[in-house]
């Protein structure tokens, strides 16, 4: 039987691996700009729904095996008891806390809590208690100002 060498023409062909054939595609660099968004509100809605399904579950836990443990599994068994239980609570819970995410997450700013908004975030930013004094009294001489303007 002949030797077989490389390269030869009784040779099979040569083949590089297909990690090695794909690597270029996958290692290729796309510039891609990172914008920060807000999340849309299917998204908040799946955030919702699982929130009050991890939430339900805890509480069907709980409210499960209270019952169980006080009145006995039933004629399912225990772990069918405790099951629906967790399932029911929750399918409960996960609806209305998607509907209540939505809700309050949907609407913008009024033009009215748009200027609380900035109060408060001024009196967050006080570093101490002198500081606060003084706002306070900045305030109170502009209050008593637009009052005298008033009269």
């Amino acid at each position: 039987m002949p030797e077989r060498e490389t390269g030869g023409p009784t040779s099979l062909p040569q083949r590089r691996p297909v990690y090695q054939e794909l690597s270029p595609i996958l290692t290729k660099k796309v510039a891609v700009e990172m914008q920060a968004h807000q999340p849309s509100t299917v998204d908040k809605l799946k955030m919702g729904a699982m929130m009050g399904g991890t939430a339900g579950m805890a509480m069907g836990f709980l409210f499960g095996s209270w019952t169980i443990i006080r009145y006995g599994p039933g004629p399912n068994g225990a772990l069918a008891t405790l099951s629906k239980y967790m399932l029911n609570q929750a399918a409960f819970f996960g609806f209305f806390f998607s509907i209540g995410s939505v809700i309050r997450n949907d609407a913008e700013l009024s033009q009215l809590q748009a200027p609380q908004m900035t109060r408060y975030a001024a009196a967050m930013a006080i570093r101490s208690r002198a500081e606060g004094v003084q706002m306070m009294k900045a305030r109170w001489e502009e209050e008593k100002r637009r009052l005298l303007r008033q009269a």
